[in-house]
């Protein structure tokens, strides 16, 4: 171990150590954007993005799809300071293992009367996981039962609303599945949130596939002060991003009407702050 010159000194042996934990660093980095998308079937994406389900549902399926979800074995495996076990049968904490293979995830009874839907199966999925965060943080323990019960609830609320078209002039009526985009496109969905009680604002967007495979998702607590600001920035950002990769065919869906009549119109008549 030496300098340039050949000759050992403590600076080259800090230097040589400072660069290795460095590599180390980011080997064990997690990043959305380097996972193996190439490892889930098409398919699954297709299952997830149109099913008429809650968007945190998809997301939820989603993040569980490309590892994502805060388990014990996933957090010890980046070097998180975390139980690696199972809180409730004490195997292996991996996100198969907390939805399907545990036994808590398997003694909740179906009462008589209600179907196993798709949409309702996906629920209990998402009120498993959220059993688990519960008991973990020592909110609430759950019974299995409960787990059921809270999925069948929200999916009875979802068909409700489902059942009421909400027709505000501020907003655009997309179709209730995401459709894929023909080949060699790329699709663009875009969406921007403003709380003005909180004062908080932030973006999100995600781009796929004609096969419905995630290229690139985004989210960023970006600040504006108005809706139509935040919806033009998101779109902007959501273009540049996949621009970037050379991609040239591009479709944008946005649920701002008024965005999109403006982007339609040329912009002749839109406001100078968009």
């Amino acid at each position: 171990m030496g300098s340039r010159n050949g000759v050992f000194s403590a600076r080259s042996a800090y230097h040589l150590l400072s660069n290795k934990e460095s590599s180390h660093r980011l080997s064990t980095a997690s990043d959305s954007r380097i996972h193996d998308w190439s490892m889930v079937p098409a398919d699954v994406w297709k299952i997830i993005w149109i099913c008429s389900t809650l968007p945190k549902i998809q997301r939820f399926l989603w993040r569980a799809c490309v590892c994502g979800l805060a388990t014990g074995d996933a957090l010890t495996r980046r070097n998180v300071a975390a139980d690696p076990l199972c809180g409730r049968c004490g195997e292996c904490e991996t996100i198969s293992h907390l939805l399907l293979g545990c036994s808590y995830a398997r003694v909740g009874e179906w009462e008589e009367g209600i179907p196993i839907i798709d949409s309702l199966v996906k629920l209990c999925l998402f009120f498993l996981w959220l059993s688990r965060t519960d008991l973990v943080f020592g909110h609430k323990i759950w019974q299995p039962n409960e787990v059921i019960c809270a999925a069948v609830k929200a999916f009875q609320e979802f068909v409700d609303i489902q059942t009421t078209v909400d027709t505000t002039p501020s907003t655009v009526s997309l179709p209730q599945q995401w459709i894929v985009p023909p080949a060699g496109y790329v699709k663009c969905n875009c969406d921007s949130s403003l709380s003005m009680d909180s004062c908080k604002s932030g973006i999100g967007f995600i781009c796929r596939d004609h096969s419905g495979a995630p290229m690139v998702a985004i989210s960023d607590p970006v600040s504006f002060s108005d809706v139509l600001v935040g919806e033009a920035t998101v779109i902007r950002l959501a273009l540049l991003e996949i621009i970037s990769t050379r991609y040239a065919r591009v479709m944008v869906e946005s649920d701002n009407i008024n965005l999109v009549t403006y982007i339609r119109d040329g912009g002749g008549t839109s406001p100078l702050l968009i």
